[in-house]
């Protein structure tokens, strides 16, 4: 018809051409202005945003290590190999002048880090039921200005805590801490963890014990697939309100309640990463390589994604990390070239 109507490629059906899209076709029944209309020869194209579909001006890029300072975390190794790892990837994080990074152990008390000093400053938090943060301010700190004393508190770390006896872990405070650091400019969140939470809010039994394991009940089993408590997702969901992206690293030695702490990158768009059994010999260079391209590689913060099919057409279901604000829209703190 003169290219009046087109017909859809998945149904066959007819359909009218809107008067302004109309175009003249050539000898071979091809539209004349084919080569500059891109949705009509690609499968995939990409349309830049304009300022209205942004809630708020694009924020710096934050990265908020939250780490594990046990005697198992030191003496496994996780430790040194994390801290050399991030203290050598500084200069090729993304975000160029405006990235800023900040700075959190734990054992069984929280500790923070000034950074906007010439030395990193530690402050002692000793109370894990109501979590309070040492200074409003200051904790996240610009990182071009500051990559000296950020290199020396992650190279001093291994030492610091080197003669720890600790065995107690406060991940869910430390979590709460770093939720009240960053949730007024979103970024990600890198979690390290090496024990079972024990201490305060988030603290999780040890179930494979308690009757999971060698257990035939398959109630009994299939119940450790499910999360043990609330706590985890309550806070993804929360993080993800605030465009915050959490990664868990586990290089747990003992039994290791992912089916709880996994909720924290399953709703805010992040990753976990696995280590069981971990030691710096046999497993450094792994999640050395792991954390390197996970913290340099493309990737793009606060994004949502809506899918729209034709007529006719039905999404049947989501799968991945993110959490469905309305019937198609997915919300994604996160989005790297891995998703």
């Amino acid at each position: 018809d003169g290219g009046r109507r087109w017909r859809c490629n998945v149904c066959a059906l007819l359909n009218d051409c809107p008067s302004e899209y109309m175009c003249d076709l050539d000898a071979d029944g091809r539209r004349r202005d084919l080569a500059e209309r891109p949705e009509l020869r690609l499968g995939a194209v990409e349309i830049i945003a304009p300022s209205e579909y942004m809630v708020r001006p694009p924020q710096p890029p934050v990265f908020l290590f939250v780490v594990e300072v046990s005697y198992t975390a030191v003496s496994s190794g996780m430790l040194r190999c994390m801290a050399a790892t991030i203290q050598h990837t500084l200069d090729r994080l993304p975000g160029g002048e405006r990235t800023q990074i900040g700075l959190i152990t734990f054992d069984s008390t929280l500790h923070f880090y000034s950074l906007d000093g010439g030395a990193p400053a530690m402050h002692v938090v000793t109370e894990t039921d109501e979590v309070f943060l040492p200074q409003p301010h200051d904790l996240l700190v610009n990182l071009s200005e500051h990559k000296e004393t950020v290199a020396s508190a992650f190279e001093r770390l291994p030492a610091m805590f080197a003669n720890t006896q600790s065995t107690e872990v406060a991940l869910g405070p430390a979590l709460k801490a770093a939720y009240q650091v960053a949730q007024h400019v979103g970024g990600k969140i890198a979690v390290f963890s090496c024990s079972r939470p024990t201490v305060g809010e988030g603290a999780l039994r040890n179930r494979e014990a308690a009757g999971g394991k060698g257990n035939t009940k398959e109630g009994q089993t299939t119940s450790l697939l499910r999360p043990d408590t609330e706590f985890y997702k309550t806070l993804a969901v929360d993080c993800s309100k605030q465009q915050l992206c959490v990664d868990l690293w586990c290089c747990h030695a003992a039994y290791a309640d992912l089916a709880s702490m996994g909720q924290l990158p399953r709703f805010t768009g992040g990753s976990t990463y696995y280590y069981p059994n971990f030691s710096d010999v046999e497993q450094g260079e792994k999640l050395s390589r792991d954390l390197q391209h996970n913290l340099t590689r493309l990737q793009g913060l606060e994004a949502v994604l809506r899918v729209r099919a034709s007529r006719g057409l039905r999404i049947a279901n989501f799968y991945g990390n993110f959490i469905i604000r309305s019937s198609d829209l997915l919300a994604l703190p996160n989005v790297d070239e891995d998703k």
